[in-house]
């Protein structure tokens, strides 16, 4: 367990050296500037513009420090062989695997968790200067779930692109399929409910398209934008289904991840 501390503890530190995350903190402030001026541009469903806007600033946010800083950190240690030096110290496989995921998941928590308030103050700001524009029943114990939720739709990317990244030697595939991914997990309830509409039985495109969608992750789950925008009521047993399954995901992920970075040849 310490070395999985120790790794993670590296990796939150090259992740807050790493040039990349000022330029991401940078287009989210200027996104945020954005959005206050867009939300302006619509004189009703102020509260609901806000909080679409900064969840998904905040979304955003997370994906771009995925893409393009997560994966770069994992990858860099394979293809430089630092991580040779790693495993040198009794640092098994499994506990370098975890300890980067978890380094990343830190990462992206203080980042998130820094922009969630940044929006939060947006939010707060929309509701005091034009209340007479917010859903009566908006609530800040839903928008607290849906960035809890959002947050861990993040995580479940995190996973999957340390996936990606064992399983292929090319950072740029790793980011396509990652990518892909996650657009097949936010589309994959429309994507069975187009299927089921144009008789799927009979559609072998169906065949094809069923199996891939046990597979990927389904992310729409984790979208409760709509939920805080207009407070609309909580199902407790589908907040507590939605955790565990992603839950569960994260971890069956990390250990295919784990059987595939055991069997790679590192030459």
């Amino acid at each position: 367990m310490n070395n999985i501390w120790l790794i993670s503890g590296i990796t939150l530190k090259e992740g807050f050296r790493n040039r990349i995350l000022h330029g991401i903190f940078f287009f989210v402030f200027a996104l945020f500037i954005l959005d206050c001026v867009m939300v302006n541009l619509f004189t009703r469903d102020l509260g609901k513009v806000a909080v679409d806007i900064g969840l998904s600033t905040m979304s955003i946010s997370g994906l771009v420090i995925i893409f393009f800083m997560g994966m770069n950190l994992l990858s860099r240690d394979i293809d430089k062989l630092t991580i040779y030096s790693i495993l040198s110290r009794s640092v098994a496989r499994w506990q370098y695997i975890f300890g980067k995921y978890l380094g990343l998941s830190l990462l992206i928590f203080i980042s998130v968790a820094a922009i969630a308030v940044l929006t939060a103050v947006f939010v707060e700001t929309i509701i005091r200067v034009y209340p007479d524009y917010i859903p009566p029943l908006f609530s800040w114990v839903q928008y607290t779930v849906a960035v809890g939720l959002a947050f861990l739709s993040l995580l479940m990317v995190t996973a999957i692109s340390i996936l990606f990244t064992c399983l292929t030697s090319s950072p740029f595939m790793a980011l396509l399929f990652t990518f892909g991914s996650y657009l097949i997990g936010q589309n994959i309830d429309l994507l069975v409910k187009l299927m089921d509409q144009s008789a799927a039985g009979a559609n072998p495109l169906f065949i094809i398209i069923k199996p891939i969608t046990w597979v990927m992750p389904n992310l729409s789950l984790f979208d409760y934008k709509t939920i805080a925008a207009y407070g609309l009521a909580l199902n407790v047993q589908d907040i507590i289904f939605t955790v565990f399954y992603g839950i569960t995901y994260i971890m069956l992920v990390l250990f295919a991840s784990v059987l595939i970075f055991n069997r790679r040849e590192l030459t």
